[in-house]
Protein backbone atom coordinates (compact mmCIF):
# COMPACT_ATOMS: atom_id res chain seq x y z
CA UNK A 1 0.00 0.00 0.00
CA UNK A 2 1.60 3.67 -0.75
CA UNK A 3 -0.52 6.42 1.05
CA UNK A 4 -0.29 9.55 -0.84
CA UNK A 5 -0.28 13.30 -0.02
CA UNK A 6 -2.57 16.09 -1.07
CA UNK A 7 -0.60 19.46 -2.31
CA UNK A 8 -1.97 20.48 0.78
CA UNK A 9 -0.89 17.40 2.77
CA UNK A 10 2.46 17.63 1.24
CA UNK A 11 2.60 21.37 2.21
CA UNK A 12 1.49 20.97 6.14
CA UNK A 13 4.18 17.74 6.51
CA UNK A 14 7.04 20.29 5.01
CA UNK A 15 5.73 22.66 7.75
CA UNK A 16 5.42 19.87 10.47
CA UNK A 17 8.73 18.06 9.31
CA UNK A 18 11.37 20.44 11.55
CA UNK A 19 9.27 20.51 14.87
CA UNK A 20 9.09 16.43 14.16
CA UNK A 21 13.02 16.11 13.51
CA UNK A 22 13.44 18.18 17.05
CA UNK A 23 11.01 16.60 19.14
CA UNK A 24 12.36 13.09 17.79
CA UNK A 25 16.01 14.19 18.20
CA UNK A 26 14.66 15.00 21.89
CA UNK A 27 13.47 12.06 22.31
CA UNK A 28 16.47 10.06 21.72
CA UNK A 29 19.41 12.84 22.74
CA UNK A 30 20.71 10.44 26.16
CA UNK A 31 20.25 7.28 24.07
CA UNK A 32 23.33 5.26 23.53
CA UNK A 33 24.57 4.02 20.15
CA UNK A 34 24.35 1.02 21.40
CA UNK A 35 20.71 1.42 22.72
CA UNK A 36 19.13 2.72 19.73
CA UNK A 37 21.18 -0.29 17.99
CA UNK A 38 18.97 -2.63 20.09
CA UNK A 39 15.83 -0.43 19.74
CA UNK A 40 15.97 -1.05 16.12
CA UNK A 41 16.94 -4.80 16.05
CA UNK A 42 13.74 -5.04 18.56
CA UNK A 43 11.83 -3.26 15.89
CA UNK A 44 12.54 -5.03 13.13
CA UNK A 45 12.26 -8.39 15.18
CA UNK A 46 8.44 -7.63 15.66
CA UNK A 47 8.01 -6.55 12.12
CA UNK A 48 9.65 -10.45 11.13
CA UNK A 49 6.90 -11.90 13.72
CA UNK A 50 4.24 -9.81 12.40
CA UNK A 51 4.97 -11.10 8.84
CA UNK A 52 5.52 -14.74 9.86
CA UNK A 53 1.92 -14.39 11.62
CA UNK A 54 0.45 -13.20 7.88
CA UNK A 55 0.91 -9.51 7.45
CA UNK A 56 2.53 -7.56 5.21
CA UNK A 57 6.14 -6.50 5.18
CA UNK A 58 6.37 -3.11 5.49
CA UNK A 59 9.04 -2.32 2.41
CA UNK A 60 8.47 0.08 -0.42
CA UNK A 61 9.54 -1.10 -4.02
CA UNK A 62 13.14 -0.72 -3.37
CA UNK A 63 12.83 -3.71 -0.30
CA UNK A 64 13.92 -1.16 2.12
CA UNK A 65 12.60 -1.90 5.82
CA UNK A 66 10.26 1.13 7.02
CA UNK A 67 12.21 1.23 10.16
CA UNK A 68 15.07 3.76 10.10
CA UNK A 69 17.63 0.92 12.02
CA UNK A 70 16.92 -0.76 8.64
CA UNK A 71 17.66 1.89 5.88
CA UNK A 72 13.94 3.44 6.38
CA UNK A 73 10.91 3.43 4.14
CA UNK A 74 10.47 6.63 1.87
CA UNK A 75 10.04 6.42 -1.37
CA UNK A 76 11.45 9.39 -2.88
CA UNK A 77 10.27 8.09 -5.93
CA UNK A 78 6.51 8.79 -5.36
CA UNK A 79 7.25 10.34 -2.89
CA UNK A 80 5.11 8.44 -0.15
CA UNK A 81 5.83 6.13 2.79
CA UNK A 82 5.46 2.70 1.69
CA UNK A 83 3.45 0.28 4.06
Amino acid sequence: MCVHLTPKGRRLRDEMIPDVKAMVYRSIADLTAAELDTFFKVINRIEQNLVAEGGERGRGSSGKAIFPGADGGYDRNCHCWRM
